[in-house]
């Protein structure tokens, strides 16, 4: 009976942090946002506006950048031969959550896009051991090692 107690116990403990968090989680990232960035929350404050545009002017940028570099790799991939059709049809959308100013989602598919473009692999050949092995391998450090001596049997 104590078992069952306990257990009941604990499952309202712990539904009743589930309310709390569902129900206030919200109100520590809006103090922390109120700490954070004062002046964006009086409306009738010039700074407000001001942090308001350089804020999304950054974000902007950044999301624009990326987006150049995309269509640069995808360029490239083309340029060595690469099917990537596929790719620049999933480019529209970027454009559309760009145009929307969900720059957040328009990276997450900008990244993915990016892991997805096709490189050329880079021919590797291994170094013969005239070609500066020794950069390669350069020799340790550290105390030199004692010679062994050579122990001379009595006649």
């Amino acid at each position: 009976m104590k078992r069952i107690f306990a257990v009941a116990a604990a499952v309202l403990v712990l539904a009743g942090a589930a309310w709390v968090y569902d129900n206030y989680h919200g109100l520590a990232r809006d103090s922390l946002e109120r700490r954070r960035y004062p002046a964006l929350q009086r409306a009738d404050d010039p700074l407000a506006a001001s942090m308001e545009e350089d804020i999304e002017r950054r974000k902007r940028r950044r999301a624009v950048e990326e987006y150049q570099e995309v269509l640069g790799m995808l360029a490239e991939a083309e340029a060595h031969g690469f099917d990537v059709r596929a790719l620049r049809a999933k480019m529209p959308r970027v454009e559309r959550l760009l145009g929307a100013k969900d720059y957040f989602n328009a990276g997450l598919h900008l990244r993915s896009i990016r892991l997805r473009v096709p490189r050329k692999s880079e021919s590797v050949r291994l170094a013969s051991g005239d070609e500066g092995a020794d950069d390669y391998f350069p020799q340790p450090r550290g105390r030199p090692q004692k010679k062994a001596r050579l122990l001379r049997s009595s006649p």
